[in-house]
This record gives structure tokens, C-alpha cells and sequence, in this order.
């Protein structure tokens, strides 16, 4: 890296650390490393090669992660960039400029919102009423475990649920009813997978009815429906047509 009081070369963007965002994402990204070359010299630098009584002063840097400006910045060095942004960026692109040179690249990726491609329940368990049986997901769930708000399993939010990678959450079924339980992923930016992916609760089986003899025309009479895989609750419970 050559430089003197008159002019830098043109910078050069080599990575970025972080470099996976969740878009619209309200967290801070704290200590987001840019490396690269010809960031300039520090105010060190430059009286260690022009003198210490040198009027030459380091060059202002520029930093935009994704059209969003980078607060606090720090210059470490030629070489190194230290930024804080305030939300996640909206684009992959990362611009550095340092006197008036740019550089610009794409080096970002960014997640919006999450998907839910399929769901598969865990082999050999069912799919009991009570729930507590795994249902394994694959699609799209942000970059980190942190990115995920919530797992819901036929409106329900379940009761736990791992983050295995961006593409695989392993989640435990709340008690549930019914065969078109809808799965949703909510992420921490607010947007969601929709519901457009079931999983099936087993089967109900009525049994028999107490009691099982009813006059005609008669009303308000209690009747007792066992059997088995009814619904845990009664908000579960749609409607009950006794032919």
C-alpha cells in the first residue's frame, strides 16, 4: 500500500463479517468487520512515514452496508473497518469510500421472510390430540436461532422447537385437532411463513353417546361423547351433528 499527503490508491473490499442479515431486523449489528485494502493510513501512520509535524491528515471514510450508513466507525487500519449499523441492511451491496474513491460490492445476503416447504412428523409416534410428538420443518428460517420468533402449529404456539439450520427446525406439537393444522414460522421482523403447509392430528373416533336413546323433540339434553383422539379442549371443537 503506497500513499502520501496528496493521494490515496483506490480501495479494495475483500470480506465482510457479519455478512448473513435478517432485512427489516430491529437488533443492532454490533462489530461488523470490513477487510479489504487501501482504507488509508491512520493519523499514526502518517506522521510515523511524513514526520510528526506532517499537516497531512487521514482520509474520511464512507461506509454503507446495504444502503444502510454505518455509525461509529472505527478505521483499525489500511486493511480494517469497524461499524455498527442500526438495522439490517436492504441490499447485498457494501460501498467504502475513502477521498472521493469507491468501491462497491455485493457481498451480502439477506433474508426477508421465512417459508415452510414441508412438515413431517416424527416416525412411528402418530399425531396424538394431546400433541408432544415431533414434526420436523424444512424451508427458509432466517440465519441464526435468534431470527426465529415463534413456531405455530394449528394456531398454537409450540410448546419448544430447535433451530437446527437456516433451512431445519425440529418443533414438539402443541395438542391439536383435526387433518389440515396449519404450520406457520414467524420471524423477529414481523414477517411470517403464512399457512399454506398442514400436518393431520389422528383420526376421531366416537365410541358411543350418553345417552345413546334420544326422544324426538326434546331439547337441552347434555350428551356425553366418548371416544377417542376428541379434541383435548373444547375451543377445538367445531360443531357435533347428531343424525
Amino acid at each position: 500500500m503506497e500513499w502520501n499527503e496528496f493521494g490515496y490508491v483506490w480501495p479494495q473490499i475483500t470480506s465482510v463479517t457479519p455478512s448473513r442479515f435478517l432485512t427489516g431486523n430491529p437488533e443492532n449489528y454490533t462489530n461488523v468487520h470490513i477487510n479489504g485494502t487501501g482504507f488509508g493510513p491512520s493519523m499514526r501512520q502518517l506522521r510515523e512515514r511524513l514526520g510528526p509535524t506532517t499537516s497531512a491528515k487521514p482520509p474520511e471514510q464512507v461506509l454503507l452496508l446495504g444502503q444502510v450508513s454505518c455509525s461509529d466507525l472505527v478505521h483499525v487500519s489500511d486493511t480494517l473497518l469497524l461499524c455498527r449499523v442500526v438495522r439490517a441492511p436492504t441490499s447485498a451491496a457494501v460501498s467504502v469510500t475513502v477521498s472521493g474513491l469507491s468501491a462497491t460490492v455485493s457481498m451480502l445476503q439477506l433474508a426477508t421472510r421465512p417459508s415452510v416447504d414441508t412438515a413431517t412428523l416424527t416416525a412411528g409416534t402418530g399425531a396424538p390430540v394431546d400433541g408432544g410428538f415431533g414434526v420436523t420443518l424444512r424451508g427458509s428460517f432466517g440465519w441464526k436461532p435468534a431470527d426465529v420468533l415463534e413456531v405455530n402449529i394449528g394456531g398454537r404456539t409450540t410448546p419448544s422447537w430447535t433451530w437446527i439450520s437456516p433451512s431445519v427446525i425440529q418443533a414438539v406439537a402443541p395438542p391439536g385437532f383435526g387433518q389440515s393444522a396449519a404450520v406457520e414460522v414467524k420471524l423477529t421482523n414481523g414477517q411470517s411463513s403464512g399457512t399454506a403447509v398442514f400436518i393431520s392430528y389422528d383420526v376421531a373416533q366416537v365410541h358411543r353417546m350418553v345417552p345413546d336413546v334420544l326422544l324426538p323433540n326434546v331439547g337441552n339434553i347434555t350428551v356425553q361423547i366418548l371416544g377417542r383422539n376428541l379434541p383435548p379442549d373444547a375451543s377445538m371443537l367445531g360443531s357435533i351433528r347428531v343424525a
